[in-house]
């Protein structure tokens, strides 16, 4: 059942590493996430189910 709910998990092992990858999915994934994602594009000029290297930031911080 979809609905339309904008969801966001994890899907790296915790612990400390070089990468983590987050899954976000919904109606409103792109305009939440477009607010702490910075990277080389912006995420509502690329494909959907696509991947997007970046870094998350918040009040500057990573």
């Amino acid at each position: 059942m979809h609905t339309g709910t904008t969801i966001c998990a994890i899907a790296t092992p915790p612990g400390n590493g070089a990468i983590a990858l987050l899954r976000v999915s919904g109606n409103d994934a792109i305009s939440i996430v477009s607010k702490f994602f910075h990277g080389k594009r912006k995420l509502e000029e690329k494909t959907s189910h696509s991947l997007s290297f970046g870094e998350i930031r918040h009040n500057g911080q990573l």
